[in-house]
């Protein structure tokens, strides 16, 4: 065997199917078909069975695969280790970030970045903050920039705070909000503890929740178009866009700002990688 196999047996174990499996790894069916034959002859032994719903892998497959999996670890942290030696800094650098964060202010950082690390090999994921932390957790990315404060154990910085804003297609009185219709964004279950906290500090009856929307540009449309109001984090609200746009930055009753926050994290371990280290120092000095 050797790392294509690796790759090819632990990709067909998470995907229990040829078809899909195939398509992460950029191969055609029967080429990866031929590939597993023969790792069977390899090992003299069946290591998948065929069903017309998919395969499931033996008991020597599971092994094969389990075997694959740490070697496949072990590859990437001598690769990772090999970076940090060079006289010239390279290396590949695994994020995991927030569609938000990766729509309204990464391509900022990253170009910057790149032309500090020309050598730098950048791979990002975006999903929803609380998939990165669980990415993170698996050993899958190096770094991750999460939205909201996740629980981690080791490295965990803030990077940056933005306001939490009323969005309205007009000037409204807070006090009116109970009856107004309320366009509700539902993202993650930090985001909506903190505006659910802040609703309850000045509010004794729960807002008349008209729409919920897990997009935001599809709310602040709405909001534009006079059919509710919202509460939005500051970072997708720009002027430039929605120049009319009526927003007044929350506070809660002792007046400090309703805030949301932007988070990196990472294990101990990379920050000895110099590569994922200058990433680490260049996002936060991207917000001084």
């Amino acid at each position: 065997m050797n790392i294509q196999d690796y790759e090819l047996i632990t990709t067909v174990a998470k995907t229990k199917n040829l078809t899909i499996a195939s398509e992460k790894l950029y191969m055609s069916q029967p080429a990866l078909s031929y590939r597993l034959k023969n790792m069977e002859e390899e090992f003299n032994c069946a290591l998948v069975y065929r069903t017309p719903k998919g395969i499931i892998l033996t008991s020597k497959g599971e092994e094969v695969a389990h075997y694959a999996e740490k070697a496949l670890l072990e590859y990437n942290k001598m690769k990772d280790k090999l970076s940090t030696m060079d006289d010239v800094l390279s290396g590949t650098i695994k994020i995991a970030v927030s569609p938000a964060y990766a729509k309204y202010k990464l391509s900022h950082v990253l170009t910057s970045f790149k032309a500090q690390f020309p050598n730098a090999n950048i791979y990002i994921k975006t999903c929803l903050s609380s998939a990165a932390a669980h990415l993170l957790d698996s050993n899958d990315v190096h770094v991750v920039i999460v939205r909201g404060d996740h629980l981690w154990n080791e490295e965990k910085i803030l990077i940056n705070e933005e306001p939490i804003v009323l969005a309205a297609n007009a000037e409204i009185d807070l006090q009116d909000l109970p009856s107004l219709p309320y366009i509700e964004y539902g993202t993650d279950i930090f985001l909506e503890k903190e505006i659910r906290n802040w609703w309850t500090e000045h509010y004794d009856v729960p807002p008349m929740v008209t729409m919920n929307i897990n997009d935001s540009d599809t709310c602040r449309q709405l909001v534009a178009a006079g059919l509710g109001f919202s509460i939005l984090p500051s970072i997708s609200l720009s002027k430039e866009e929605y120049p009319n746009l009526y927003l007044l930055p929350l506070q809660h009753k002792d007046g400090s700002p309703l805030l949301r926050g932007t988070w990196i994290m990472y294990r101990t371990i990379v920050s000895k990688i110099l590569i994922v280290n200058k990433f680490i120092e260049h996002l936060q000095n991207a917000f001084k």
